[in-house]
């Protein structure tokens, strides 16, 4: 897994080699490393961290990410996928390189380098854009992989279904409430998961749903990753009012009948 994980790193690097005049300094991708988180206490009992991003390092705990993929979040890819068809092992793997790009997708355009804090901010609003852009650009190096080597193309139906499952998490799981630490989350599988429906990626049929082709999950996502990093992180002009405004917008996509009826199917199954 550590090769196909240097991969993704490749491809942030290049995205960041080639927004270099955007940044304030050079930002280098660190390597990915994998490990078992042998306890957890206090906050991270509810958290269950399963990644973290800085400029040393990339870790991934993989014992915390399939624990949550098989307890937290298989259940709702059971909505599109019937339990027994699913190679859990296959699922697993997916899911942890899911978590590896989402954190690898935290440094690409880090909110850390001073030019970027200028163009998006430190608020609440930044915070969610921020939790989009590792998750959209996550999928975006995943999907520059599998445009530059088919051996990526067994991989592409379990990234999407481990990323399925972690936006349904996201939109079930955490907290709505405006300025609190699950507000970037739940915005985040909101956000994309509309887009899911919307583009349909995701398609209702009679109060049930179906994917209509991973890789076209995969390539709606990718674009969203490519659109948040053009308007407000390596764009020089943009300023954090920009970011607010967009956040506003994705804020109402909750209430977006689509949406609404997709929640209510999933809430559903968990019953």
């Amino acid at each position: 897994m550590e090769k196909t994980f240097a991969e993704f790193c490749e491809v942030a690097g290049r995205i960041n080699q080639q927004f270099n005049d955007k940044l304030d300094e050079p930002y280098e991708i660190p390597s990915v490393m994998l490990n078992v988180q042998p306890f957890a206490f206090g906050p991270n009992l509810y958290w269950t961290t399963r990644g973290y991003s800085s400029k040393e390092a990339i870790l991934s705990h993989t014992n915390a990410v399939t624990d949550v993929a098989l307890e937290r979040e298989l259940p709702y890819v059971s909505n599109f996928l019937p339990r027994e068809s699913l190679d859990l092992e296959r699922y697993k793997e997916a899911a942890v390189a899911v978590t590896v790009c989402h954190e690898i997708g935290h440094t690409v355009m880090s909110e850390e380098d001073d030019a970027v804090k200028e163009r998006i901010g430190e608020s609440a609003e930044a915070n969610i854009l921020e939790e989009l852009k590792a998750e959209a650009v996550g999928i975006k190096l995943f999907h520059e992989s599998l445009k530059q080597n088919s051996s990526f193309d067994s991989k592409a139906s379990f990234h999407f279904l481990a990323e399925l499952g972690t936006l349904c998490d996201y939109a079930l799981n955490k907290s709505s409430d405006k300025g609190s630490s699950g507000e970037r989350y739940y915005y985040t599988g909101i956000a994309l998961l509309r887009a899911l429906l919307e583009q349909g990626a995701l398609k209702e049929n009679e109060g049930t749903y179906s994917i209509t082709d991973p890789k076209k999950g995969i390539e709606v996502i990718a674009d969203i990753g490519d659109e948040v990093l053009e308007k407000f992180y390596t764009k020089e002009d943009a300023v954090p009012s920009d970011v607010e405004a967009y956040i506003d917008h994705i804020r109402t996509l909750r209430d977006d009948d689509k949406m609404q009826r997709f929640i209510a199917v999933l809430q559903r199954g968990r019953r």
